[in-house]
């Protein structure tokens, strides 16, 4: 009797294990970058931002990219990797290794709560995991500008 209670017991805990899994790996979010990787195991327990706030977040990353990769171009200079230009941004934006990276697990825990419903957030992730290739990039950046700049 006591081996089935303990049974019973283990298999309660291995489900709830199965079910914090659950809520903590990001099968969809895979990064190849080990820093973006270490925030990405950081996102559960920071605070989750609007949608809203991410759309600003990403366009502003995508307008600063585009612009530094313009820069880099005409200097003959390579361009960083999105991950590595995501942490650039950061920490323009915020200073501190700490801060940058509780932002970017902030960026990646909102990234996983809206990307389902948002074709645009999907697209950014998988710039950032990078899933899709640097010149898709590149053509998506210029296409994104060239529609924002206005008409002569």
């Amino acid at each position: 009797r006591a081996a089935a209670i303990r049974a019973t017991m283990t298999s309660h805990i291995e489900e709830e294990q199965k079910e914090n899994m659950k809520e903590t790996s990001f099968p969809d979010f895979a990064p190849k970058h080990v820093r973006l990787q270490r925030c990405c195991a950081l996102s559960h327990k920071v605070r989750v931002r609007s949608k809203d706030w991410l759309l600003r977040m990403v366009n502003n990353i995508y307008k600063d990219k585009y612009a530094r990769d313009d820069k880099e171009n005409k200097d003959g200079n390579d361009n960083p990797s999105m991950p590595e230009f995501f942490f650039i941004h950061l920490k323009a934006q915020y200073g501190t290794k700490t801060l940058v990276d509780e932002y970017a697990a902030c960026v990646i825990a909102t990234l996983r709560l809206h990307q389902q419903n948002d074709d645009r957030l999907q697209c950014f992730r998988k710039f950032l995991c990078q899933q899709w290739d640097t010149s898709i990039l590149t053509k998506f950046l210029t296409a994104m500008m060239l529609i924002e700049r206005p008409c002569p």
